[in-house]
């Protein structure tokens, strides 16, 4: 009967110990992914940032270009209209 109760605390035991690992394992790997995950949400936001910088640059890049653009052709229409008078 003694041996009975000792078999059953030790198989208790053996699995309260498994549960209790298995619960600290489950604890452990959300906060790993916890932190995991803020990891990448930083990187998402530096790579956010650095998207609307590029698109503010080329927008004002895009801007001065059109300005150029417009100027040129102003000048080849004066060029034009100078080559004819003097035909």
């Amino acid at each position: 009967m003694d041996t009975d109760l000792i078999q059953s605390l030790a198989d208790l035991g053996g699995t309260l110990a498994s549960l209790g690992f298995a619960g600290w394992l489950i604890v452990y790997l959300l906060k790993l992914q916890v932190a995991e995950r803020d990891s990448w949400m930083e990187k998402d936001s530096q790579n956010d940032r650095a998207l609307q910088d590029l698109i503010s640059k080329t927008n004002e890049r895009s801007g001065k270009l059109e300005e150029s653009v417009t100027l040129l052709t102003e000048v080849l229409r004066r060029f034009e209209t100078r080559l004819e008078l003097i035909k």
